[in-house]
């Protein structure tokens, strides 16, 4: 067969490595049946982690994107929670 593959309007045989690493960071996630929140942090915080690795993003720029993160699932109003106060689907959803 024969075709090109676009994701998020992006040809992806055009991208370099890097290319295709932003490509992943910025528009695939997993949802694991197992989800490892890190219990000592906010839902906020945890939806924060993976942001951190994005240099240059200044703290309030992340806080307010893990609090949309959030809203898009319905959890805005758990952002301050600890992951052991949200029950299990909530917890898989962040």
């Amino acid at each position: 067969t024969a075709g090109r593959v676009f994701v998020a309007g992006q040809e992806v045989a055009t991208l370099d490595d890097r290319g295709l690493t932003r490509l992943r960071r910025r528009t695939l996630g997993f949802v694991f049946q197992f989800h490892h929140l890190l219990p000592a942090l906010t839902a906020e915080e945890n939806v924060m982690v993976p942001l951190w690795a994005e240099r240059g993003r200044a703290d309030e720029e992340m806080r307010r994107h893990a609090r949309e993160l959030l809203g898009e699932v319905g959890l805005a109003e758990r952002a301050g929670s600890k992951s052991g106060e949200l029950s299990g689907g909530q917890q898989q959803r962040v």
